[in-house]
């Protein structure tokens, strides 16, 4: 199983370094990143350099986008490319659990969904609410 990580970034410089350092600091999990910078006018493109340089993971892709595309553009790109078994958009991570993600993905695959929420935000019980 690989799996492709894409993170859409748009003046989120705080955000930025939890979150890939998360992923590159993961052990045994053979995935691919595609980040891309929708525009950020903020520090965010200079983080992500910093990040790629010192991980070197041979396999991320840097996209990096002038003017903005919005997110769901954005996450549209990669899939075409993608080489995962699994695409898994990350908002913001701080601290990967590699095991329940391998289980996750391996849930998902097994079964006939074609894709699954894993949140730790608030998620209704209902329609109404």
């Amino acid at each position: 199983m690989k799996l492709t990580v894409i993170c859409v970034f748009q003046n989120q410089k705080d955000h930025i370094e939890p979150t890939l350092t998360a992923l590159y600091e993961a052990e045994g999990l053979p995935f691919e990143v595609v980040i891309i910078d929708d525009a950020s006018t903020d520090q965010s493109r200079d983080v992500i350099h910093s990040l790629y340089d010192y991980y070197k993971h041979e396999n991320t892709f840097n996209l990096e986008h002038d003017p903005p595309r919005a997110r769901g553009l954005c996450l549209n790109e990669p899939t075409q490319v993608a080489t995962g078994d699994v695409i898994w958009s990350v908002d913001r991570i701080d601290k990967l659990l590699t095991d329940e993600l391998e289980q996750q993905v391996d849930r998902l695959i097994a079964s006939k969904a074609c894709c699954m929420l894993m949140s730790e935000s608030y998620l209704p019980d209902d329609i109404e609410t």
